[in-house]
């Protein structure tokens, strides 16, 4: 938990990183807190982010959050996880490249369950590598609207990305993870309900038929008695 109040973010685009005004400057990876921005990014402007940026429960004033605005390569994996307040992510506009660990297989970015989040607003973000079959996970933020044609092309095709959006899976690799619990609940019900109608009618359908007259069954032949000549 960081600080008290809104975290809407409020950037100037202005004040993206321009290649003649920033020295190129690798700063390391963490958990993004103001203490991290102020020992790291801070008064920095870091190009090369290494390492893992993962932004998780940020609370209260976004404005330390632009500071994040220089950078321009993160050579790891972002994650953008479990906010309540962030409404966008205008403070990464100036990220261009995520390059993912080559020796672990996972997704180079990961936007999840951020109850408040409306827009990405990463701009400048072109280009996305990991070794991993699925290189964007993003689900479970409800209020989240994204350019999904946008986000297939940045990620290197439709089949690399697992997108759950306003609770309705677009696209995605993994079928588990893309289909919303609620479409789960009403295939298992169905699934069941039929069942159910199956098993009625193998039980009641023979016994309707029989009393209603439609019944196609061959009634027996009665047997002949043998009779017994008297004395």
């Amino acid at each position: 938990m960081h600080g008290h109040g809104s975290s809407s973010t409020k950037c100037d685009l202005n004040d993206l990183p321009n290649s003649r005004k920033y020295v190129k400057m690798i700063c390391m990876g963490g958990i993004v807190t103001p203490g991290y921005i102020a020992s790291t990014i801070a008064d920095r402007h870091c190009d090369i982010i290494r390492g893992d940026v993962v932004v998780r429960n940020w609370r209260g004033d976004a404005t330390p959050l632009q500071h994040l605005m220089t950078i321009r390569k993160i050579k790891g994996v972002l994650h953008i996880i479990d906010n309540e307040e962030l409404k966008d992510l205008c403070f990464l506009s100036g990220l261009k490249e995520i390059q993912a660990d080559s020796k672990e297989q996972r997704a180079a970015l990961v936007i999840s369950n951020n109850t408040a989040l409306e827009e990405l607003l990463l701009i400048s973000l072109t280009r996305l590598e990991s070794p991993a079959l699925v290189t964007v996970v993003i689900k479970n933020n409800p209020k989240l609207f994204v350019d999904v044609e946008e986000m297939y092309e940045v990620a290197g095709g439709q089949n690399r990305t697992t997108l759950v959006l306003a609770n309705i899976a677009r696209d995605g690799y993994d079928w588990e993870d893309s289909v919303p619990l609620f479409a789960k609940i009403s295939v298992g019900v169905t699934l069941v309900v039929a069942l159910v109608l199956t098993v009625l009618w193998c039980t009641y359908g023979t016994r309707w038929k029989k009393f209603s007259g439609l019944s196609t069954a061959i009634p027996p032949t009665p047997s002949k008695k043998t009779r017994v000549p008297k004395r």
